[in-house]
């Protein structure tokens, strides 16, 4: 399945380069928007909390900083909307290509979702979990044409997660619905409980499998800068043009594998359904 970006982006950022060691102190770069299948993310950011350090140091090397990620509102086709959110996080290790991350997850009233996990260079992979809210806090995701009312019970969730360019995004774990609670126009439903496994699936042009939901109350279903040694540089970022349009295909064997690194991740974790 081919998937395609198309954008506009910028880039802005100032720091410098001081014989083993690049500071980048400021950073700002963007989209106008984001859209995947059937997700449209508007104007997502990503700027600087904390300085990004890398020391190249070749017998002690570091990589750290603290980032977010700003994005306005979240929306998908069947209607559900995500308000906007922001993702805060830091990054700990040896260079930009292999380094650890944990943040936490706000959008509106939703979260603190905490994250964390590391990147090797070619796979994102790392744990979220979502901490028990008031189901009503999630009433934008549900669509309106459904003309259900949110109205009470509590929601919590744990997930393990990989993702790579060329293979897209999976996720496994579960979340756990207590005394939920809603109004329809015609029925009202009161003190339901279930599990929703969620089992590794791929996810492409917005396309998800998950596990069967069961009711407990019946069964219901580039290159780098030039520099020379002892003569510090400063270092500046300023770009802004069309995002090229990138096109992947990832290969049944390598699906499997970020399946089976999914399912992996989850077991470590614990990251059973259980009631």
């Amino acid at each position: 399945m081919a998937v395609a970006l198309n954008a506009r982006w910028d880039v802005r950022g100032t720091g410098e380069w001081r014989n083993n060691v690049i500071e980048l102190t400021d950073l700002s770069t963007g989209f106008d928007k984001l859209q995947y299948g059937t997700m449209l993310v508007s104007k997502p950011r990503l700027v600087l909390d904390h300085p990004v350090r890398w020391s190249r140091d070749p017998d002690n090397p570091t990589f750290s900083g603290a980032l977010a990620l700003n994005a306005g509102q979240t929306s998908f086709s069947g209607g559900s909307v995500l308000p906007p959110s922001v993702l805060t996080f830091s990054v700990d290790g040896t260079d930009p290509t292999v380094f650890q991350f944990k943040g936490n997850l706000h959008a509106d009233d939703i979260g603190p979702v905490q994250v964390n996990g590391r990147w090797d260079g070619e796979r994102l992979r790392g744990q979220a979990w979502w901490p028990k809210q008031s189901l009503t806090v999630f009433q934008p995701l549900i669509p309106p044409d459904w003309k259900m009312t949110l109205r009470g019970g509590e929601m919590y969730a744990q997930v393990a997660f990989s993702a790579a360019p060329d293979q897209g995004f999976e996720a496994g774990g579960h979340g756990v619905l207590k005394a939920g609670s809603a109004w329809m126009p015609d029925n009202e439903i009161n003190g339901v409980d279930f599990v929703l496994p969620l089992k590794p699936g791929y996810l492409v042009a917005g396309h998800a499998r998950a596990g069967n939901v069961t009711n407990r109350r019946g069964e219901k279903p580039g290159h780098s800068p030039k520099y020379h040694r002892g003569s510090p540089g400063r270092l500046s970022l300023d770009r802004s043009e069309p995002a090229p349009a990138h096109q992947r295909e990832g290969g049944s064997a390598r699906r499997e594998n970020h399946h089976a690194a999914v399912e992996n991740a989850a077991a470590r974790s614990g990251f059973t359904a259980r009631g």
